[in-house]
């Protein structure tokens, strides 16, 4: 991993984009649907640019909306949750490196992501989340939970950026725990505990202990599911041994967690917690996206497409198991009215589908035996 300070951390604030948030966006086809993406700054004095973008932007979506038959009013409405950010100087204060933003009648969505965005404004029938599935996201994004004796912490990562995540539903320590509690759940939660270990290491037999733990566990487990989603993908759990069994023991989802980092992360610096959390996820995280491109590569002929008008055909029947869409490749407005169209029917239908580097879809190529293999924008395994 490059250890270089400008490429780790400077993320500013980020909102967790989780595959059910970009499933969520892909299928939903209630129209007509904005998509916004720009880049965003950080810093003075570049910030005052960003809201100037995103006015142009938004007139321009406000046209397009127009063009599409609305009247000025609906479409303002339309854009309204998104429009009222321009003379918020707190928003524009707390910035990443791009922002994506979302508007249909009755639904809007944003968030803010570690990478730039490259600028775009699309208004069609469904949202284009192609700039999305090229985020650290899936197979690349892990979260952090770092369980330290007075303060608890939750972090969004990916293998070179590290930001912390706010925790309005996650207890801040052992003493918060007690308003997030759930009495009645609790009574039926038995603890995981044989000899309980608080979470400043000192040991003990004290049953009181172990079960103010256990419900400090549970309350953490729940707002990680509030903060996170339904799908919160790996999680990297850093706390004393005993404290991290224990979590493994309470929460409802012990299949998440792909790594442990044993010690008290408070006497780490966010470099080191970091670097730690990020060894113990790595072997879960390329897993995924080694096992899609396997899959091409390896699959019999018949159960690859490269041609994108095919591999859209083959989504909307529920055929694809695996999309891979090249990060980098450009894409016409055809392409992409099809490519939309592709993603929203395959996660639709129960697929996957991730951004991955163009040569990892070059041998998914069916080229003339001798012609030079050219790598496809786009590949899709079949089911069965």
């Amino acid at each position: 991993m490059n250890d270089s300070p400008a490429d780790l951390r400077a993320v500013g604030d980020v909102d967790p984009v989780t595959r059910h948030e970009v499933r969520r966006l892909a299928v939903r086809d209630r129209g007509p649907c904005v998509s916004i993406y720009m880049p965003t700054h950080r810093f003075r004095p570049d910030i005052g640019e960003d809201p100037l973008r995103l006015r142009g932007l938004l007139e321009d979506a406000h046209a397009r909306l127009c063009a599409l038959g609305l009247r000025s009013p609906r479409a303002w409405e339309v854009l309204a949750p998104h429009r009222e950010l321009l003379g918020r100087l707190d928003f524009w204060l707390h910035q990443s490196l791009g922002l994506a933003l979302f508007a249909a009648p009755g639904f809007h969505r944003r968030f803010r992501v570690p990478v730039p965005l490259e600028q775009e404004v699309t208004v069609g029938s469904r949202f284009r989340v192609r700039q999305l599935l090229s985020l650290p996201s899936g197979d690349e994004q892990f979260s952090v939970l770092a369980l330290s004796p007075h303060r608890v912490r939750l972090f969004a990562a990916t293998p070179t950026t590290f930001a912390e995540l706010p925790l309005a539903d996650v207890p801040g320590s052992e003493a918060d725990a007690l308003p997030f509690d759930d009495p009645e759940r609790h009574s039926h939660t038995r603890s995981p505990l044989g000899r309980s270990q608080r979470l400043h290491g000192h040991g003990g037999d004290d049953p009181p202990q172990a079960e103010e733990l256990v419900r400090f566990l549970a309350a953490v487990d729940r707002g990680l599911r509030s903060a996170l989603g339904p799908d919160r993908g790996p999680l990297v759990v850093a706390a004393t041994g005993p404290d991290v069994d224990a979590f493994c023991r309470v929460t409802r989802q012990p299949e998440a967690v792909v790594g442990r980092v044993e010690g008290d992360p408070a006497r780490w610096g966010l470099r080191e917690l970091h670097d730690r959390a990020y060894r113990a996820a790595r072997p879960a995280l390329e897993a995924e996206r080694l096992a899609a491109v396997r899959r091409v590569h390896e699959a019999p002929d018949e159960h690859v497409l490269v041609d994108l008008a095919e591999i859209a055909r083959a989504a909307e029947q529920g055929r694809v198991q695996s999309l891979l869409v090249a990060a980098s490749s450009p894409f016409g407005p055809w392409a992409g009215d099809t490519l939309d169209q592709a993603i929203a029917a395959t996660l639709g239908h129960g697929g996957t589908a991730l951004a991955v580097d163009e040569v990892d879809l070059r041998s998914g190529s069916q080229e003339p035996a001798g012609a030079p293999v050219a790598a496809p924008c786009a590949a899709a395994v079949l089911r069965g």
